[in-house]
């Protein structure tokens, strides 16, 4: 009774069946001995029967076996609650996280699309640029700030004898060095240092006219632009540089100015 006793501390009404069951086996075994101790029946008579009517127990042990059987199923049937709602906690949990799952593959599969469809964009709107870059006649180079070719156009290539470098399409040059181009017909230190302050101090050149030799041998006439700008996919800058052969153009008017010298030089005579 003392061990069930410490493991009811927390209902007392436990504790007070434990306390009268005590009390009534302690006056049990008082009159059990108190019958021992007579030899006379007659005496002994009122002593039994006030042991075994006045003083029952059987009531008050099924009374507090009742109440634990009650308390046990209401412990079962909360612990049967708990983990019903620990599963739907666990199921909402898993619910929660599939959603976010397929939020997060939407959001990869949106912003992939998107990719995509810039990527298609860029190739198109390169594409163009190409195929602009390829339709102009004017000779096109862009140089970094190495003063190396990174981009040319064909008119470039026809240009310098260099035909065969990129297949007639405009497009990346290697980064050849642009005094090593054409049989080094770009190696004035004059022209050079006008393109670096270019680059550096952002001197623009405006019809600078410049003669060279050209891989051939030929001398030519050409118009020389030059610009500084930014690339759109670095912070890097850039020189882009255009040129105009006015080497016709040039040779016609020197015949033309000799022409007039000698019809000058006739007038003079004929007076």
């Amino acid at each position: 009774l003392a061990e069930l006793a410490s493991r009811i501390q927390d209902n007392p009404a436990q504790l007070l069946r434990v306390g009268q069951i005590q009390a009534r086996l302690q006056r049990r075994v008082h009159l059990a001995r108190q019958i021992a101790a007579l030899e006379d029946i007659e005496l002994q008579r009122p002593l039994v029967e006030e042991l075994v009517v006045g003083a029952p127990i059987r009531d008050m042990v099924l009374a507090l076996q009742d109440e634990e059987q009650r308390l046990l199923q209401l412990r079962y049937d909360d612990s049967l609650r708990r983990d019903q709602v620990q599963e739907w906690v666990s199921w909402a949990a898993l619910l929660l996280q599939l959603t976010l799952l397929v939020v997060v593959l939407g959001l990869m599969v949106r912003q992939l699309r998107a990719r995509v469809h810039a990527e298609k964009t860029i190739a198109q709107t390169a594409l163009q640029a190409t195929a602009v870059l390829n339709s102009v006649r004017e000779p096109i180079a862009l140089l970094d700030r190495q003063l190396n070719e990174t981009l040319r156009n064909p008119a470039f290539d026809q240009m310098d004898g260099l035909a065969d470098s990129e297949g007639m399409d405009a497009g990346p040059a290697g980064d050849v060095a642009l005094d090593q181009v054409g049989g080094q017909v770009w190696s004035d230190p004059v022209v050079l240092q006008r393109l670096r302050d270019v680059l550096s101090r952002g001197r623009e050149l405006w019809d600078h006219e410049l003669e060279q030799l050209d891989a051939d041998g030929n001398r030519r006439v050409l118009l020389l632009n030059a610009q500084r700008i930014g690339l759109p996919d670095s912070q890097a800058q850039a020189v882009l540089m255009t040129l105009a052969d006015v080497s016709v153009q040039r040779s016609a008017q020197l015949r033309v100015e000799q022409l007039n010298r000698q019809l000058e030089g006739k007038i003079d005579q004929v007076t």
